[in-house]
């Protein structure tokens, strides 16, 4: 499967409209173009719905939360949601902040989103339930593989998406298939942003394939990219050099290499 996606992907090289935060949104524009993607940032409501008419995906991410990132989001997925284009919310401090999931709520009851992405915090809240965490950051004991996979799917069937949930384990549901994919590093946590880009990259695969495999897709390789850049060794000169193996391998396995490494 990723294979074949990998290689429609590069064919169509399709726009995706990314809205993410200041913090991320280069790594998110740069980890997007090695699918083969092209992605464009608008933050600009006056073309947002121009720009999101022409893309093939949307991903909008909730990290960064202001009044300006609220409007474009807003008419973004009306317009993507018109056009009957794909799109990953990524609930970023939903379990953590009102207004978050005030506007988060006020989305999702009006539109049918194609994936919510959030670690186990934020898709609990989508339920109204209580995790541990610090910030957005999950705490270690939260992770209950079992009881996570259960929560996930009744927020599927609740909310009528697939559920993309972050962890050591990624769970990935529509309510009654469940995928899980293991992997990664530890180390991918110091850095800032993964998250948005891991839900950047789904959307880039939202264009070529259906929302549960887009998101295996996107978790298999970025989990992979995690693994390799650790056993190269790049931890050991500093976090920047992990972030650099990080993207490097992440560009090897979606763009140029037959993902003979993934074992799939």
């Amino acid at each position: 499967m990723i294979i074949q996606a990998k290689n429609k992907l590069k064919e169509l090289s399709p726009l995706v409209h990314i809205i993410a935060g200041s913090i991320s949104v280069n790594d998110c524009a740069n980890f997007a173009l090695s699918t083969g993607a092209k992605p464009i940032t608008c933050i600009y409501d006056k073309e947002t719905e121009e720009i999101t008419k022409n893309a093939k995906a949307l991903f909008v991410s909730l990290a960064q939360f202001d009044q300006e990132r609220i409007n474009v989001a807003t008419k973004a997925v009306e317009t993507a949601i018109g056009e009957g284009i794909p799109i990953c919310l990524d609930a970023v401090g939903i379990n953590i902040s009102k207004e978050r999931f005030d506007f988060f709520k006020k989305i999702t009851d009006k539109f049918k989103i194609s994936v919510i992405k959030g670690n186990t915090a934020e898709i609990k809240a989508l339920l109204n339930i209580k995790a541990k965490s610090t910030g957005i950051d999950v705490l270690p004991e939260d992770f209950k593989e079992e009881e996570n996979i259960e929560i996930c799917k009744k927020a599927a069937k609740k909310y009528g998406t697939v559920i993309f949930a972050t962890a050591k384990t990624d769970i990935i549901t529509d309510g009654t298939t469940v995928h899980t994919v293991v992997g990664g590093n530890e180390a991918m946590q110091l850095i800032t942003g993964t998250g948005c880009i891991l839900g950047s990259v789904c959307a880039c695969y939202l264009t070529v394939e259906e929302p549960l495999n887009a998101c295996v897709c996107a978790s298999t390789l970025l989990k992979k990219s995690g693994e390799l850049s650790y056993e190269q060794g790049c931890l050991k000169k500093g976090i920047a050099s992990y972030k650099t193996g990080l993207w490097d391998n992440f560009y090897n396995l979606a763009y140029t290499d037959s993902l003979d490494r993934l074992h799939l």
